[in-house]
C-alpha cells in the first residue's frame, strides 16, 4: 500500500505544482495584455481591478503549492518540509490580508467598472411621499 502511494504521490506533486505555476503565469500573461491593451485604446488600464485579480491569481497558485507540499509531507516530512510549509501558508495569509483598507475599496472599483452605467431612476415628490416616476 505505502509503495503505492509513493509512486501515485511522487506522478501527484509535480502535477499539481505545475498546476499553481501555470495558474500564476497565464494570469500575469493575461493582466499584461489588459494593461498595455488599454494603453493602445488610450482608455487608461484600470490598475485596481487588474490588481485585485492578479492579487487573487497569486493566491490561487500558493494554494496549489501549499497542496503539492501537504502531499509531499504526507509519506516522511523532515523539520525543512515543514519549516516549508509553514512559510507558504503564512506567505498565502499575508497575501490574503486586505492592505490597509484598500482592498475594499479597490473591489468596489472594480465592480463598478465591470458594470455598464446606468442613470438612476428619477424620484418625485408626491403627497404620499418618495415614488419612483415611472416612464
Amino acid at each position: 500500500m505505502e509503495i503505492w502511494l509513493d509512486s501515485a504521490l511522487s506522478f501527484l506533486v509535480p502535477v499539481v505544482e505545475a498546476c499553481g505555476a501555470l495558474v500564476i503565469v497565464i494570469e500575469v500573461a493575461r493582466t499584461i495584455i489588459v494593461y498595455v491593451s488599454g494603453y493602445v485604446r488610450h482608455a487608461g488600464p484600470q490598475t485596481a481591478a487588474l490588481r485585485i485579480r492578479l492579487g487573487q491569481s497569486m493566491v490561487m497558485g500558493l494554494e496549489f503549492q501549499v497542496a503539492a507540499d501537504i502531499l509531499k509531507t504526507a509519506l516522511a516530512p523532515t523539520w525543512n518540509d515543514i519549516l516549508l510549509l509553514a512559510a507558504l501558508i503564512a506567505l498565502r495569509t499575508v497575501l490574503n490580508l486586505p492592505p490597509g483598507g484598500q482592498t475594499g475599496q479597490a473591489r468596489c472599483q472594480a465592480r463598478a467598472s465591470s458594470r455598464r452605467w446606468r442613470p438612476a431612476r428619477q424620484v418625485r415628490r408626491s403627497s404620499i411621499g418618495l415614488l419612483p416616476k415611472w416612464p
